[in-house]
């Protein structure tokens, strides 16, 4: 019995680091990851001659810690993740307890590891992209045909979006703080290069100047990047009211203004195919096809 148990607990302490630690990688990977680990622990209590409740709370108990300070915390883009390792242990208890044979054991156990990673690859990313982007829709709609937005280029020659009708116009937000949005760049570059020989759309990476910075220090970083596309850059007297006309409140931050002088996106940068919710690629390929 005390070697069960010890069994037990040593199986309960990877299973947890395991599904914790994984959330390094990514959301999606976590998610994979934790399912099939506590679906595995289940499997496993066939061999475990303990009492069910004991080896669930031995489990499942130093999860229950994660689960609550996701709830409390509103924490939604992890919800799926808090929720997910109840449901395998349960399966993987009941397909490793169950009295059929072993083949329709392991064609249950393939289908429901077949479902996690496709759940994983397909929901997880636009569940994701729907829990970070639903609130941002406010914005959308609004014209910036009446707004005075001065923005400058790298020779500091005031650029007025405003004025720029007839032509789609995309703004990625960033600050010189934000590693997201250094790391964002390649992906933004990629689907400028796409559109390069078209000119019915513009692509600028807008810079939102931070307290520590100056223009001119920001411009000569640009500088250095390598990009093609163009940059943006703003003073810092005209930040506030740059943010609350785009409603800009964390960053990187995509702004898509059709020809009509129209804000009709507003969200974060996203063109990967599988995702359909907020999808960047798909809008600017919507508004080129009206």
């Amino acid at each position: 019995m005390k070697k069960n148990l010890f069994y037990a607990i040593l199986i309960g302490l990877s299973v947890n680091s395991i599904a914790i630690l994984s959330g390094a990688i990514n959301w999606y990977f976590q998610f994979a990851v934790t399912a099939i680990v506590f679906f595995i622990s289940g499997i496993l209590y066939y061999y475990l001659p303990i009492k069910k409740y004991v080896y669930f709370l031995i489990i499942c108990f130093p999860f229950f810690f994660y689960t609550a300070f996701t709830i409390y915390n509103l924490l939604a883009h992890v919800y799926p993740i808090s929720i997910v390792p109840y449901i395998s242990f349960f399966i993987g208890t009941y397909i490793s307890n169950n009295k059929r044979k072993l083949k329709w054991k392991i064609q249950y156990s393939i289908l429901y590891l077949f479902f996690i990673l496709n759940f994983a690859i397909l929901i997880m990313p636009n569940y994701l992209s729907y829990v970070f982007n639903k609130d941002y829709n406010n914005i959308e709609k609004q014209s910036v045909k009446s707004h005075k937005i001065d923005f400058y280029d790298s020779s500091l020659n005031k650029v007025e979006i405003q004025k720029m009708q007839g032509k789609i116009i995309v703004l990625d937000f960033w600050t010189t703080s934000c590693g997201v949005c250094y790391r964002k760049f390649p992906e933004f570059e990629k689907l400028s290069e796409q559109y390069k020989n078209n000119d019915n759309i513009k692509f600028y990476a807008v810079n939102i100047i931070t307290k520590s910075d100056t223009v001119e220090k920001v411009i000569n970083q640009t500088k250095t990047l390598g990009y093609k596309f163009p940059f943006l850059f703003t003073k810092a007297s005209d930040v506030k009211s740059i943010r609350e006309k785009f409603g800009i409140y964390s960053f990187p931050t995509i702004i898509i203004i059709d020809k009509l002088g129209n804000i009709v996106f507003h969200g974060q940068l996203i063109t990967d195919d599988i995702i359909l919710y907020n999808n960047t690629k798909k809008t600017i390929a919507k508004l080129l096809n009206q």
